[in-house]
């Protein structure tokens, strides 16, 4: 069976994700060939990349391979669905706010993503954002710092 990105979202997601896979504007052919961690992948963001990449490889066979960090299994196994039998997706579950070992050298390319919620009152948009940044910046140091450790092995 195959796993087409198309028939696997929701339509308006696909409208989306399809502008960005075909925007000219991104140099694609850097990304062809490649691998590629996307952190945060559950999230908005995050989950337009992957789904951007694998449509890639669908429509135009960019042979990109996506590796999308996720903190919640089951929340990703909802969200990718049927998504994570392709070959092209792989699912790393880890919480990077706690120090951990990874290996980078399979890396052309990492997309971090942080989002923080917009059109909140001011007070609770400005909450949100420090909790976003609290646990943003020990989970990119400790990203920074597992991808350093494995080039130096």
């Amino acid at each position: 069976m195959d796993y087409k990105v198309k028939d696997n979202i929701l339509n308006s997601v696909y409208s989306d994700v399809l502008e960005i896979a075909q925007a000219d504007f991104i140099e694609w052919e850097k990304l062809k060939n490649s691998t590629v961690l996307i952190t945060g992948a559950n999230g908005f963001i995050g989950s337009y990349l992957v789904f951007a990449l694998l449509l890639r490889n669908d429509l135009y066979n960019d042979n990109i391979s996506v590796y999308a960090l996720v903190r919640n299994r089951a929340s990703a196994e909802k969200k990718f669905d049927s998504l994570l039998l392709r070959e092209d997706l792989t699912l790393i579950v880890q919480d990077v706010s706690v120090s951990f070992v990874f290996f980078s050298a399979l890396l052309d390319v990492l997309f971090p993503t942080l989002e923080i919620s917009v059109g909140l009152p001011p007070f609770t948009a400005s909450l949100v954002m420090m909790h976003s940044l609290t646990s943003a910046i020990p989970g990119s140091s400790n990203m920074v710092s597992s991808m350093a450790s494995s080039m130096m092995a």
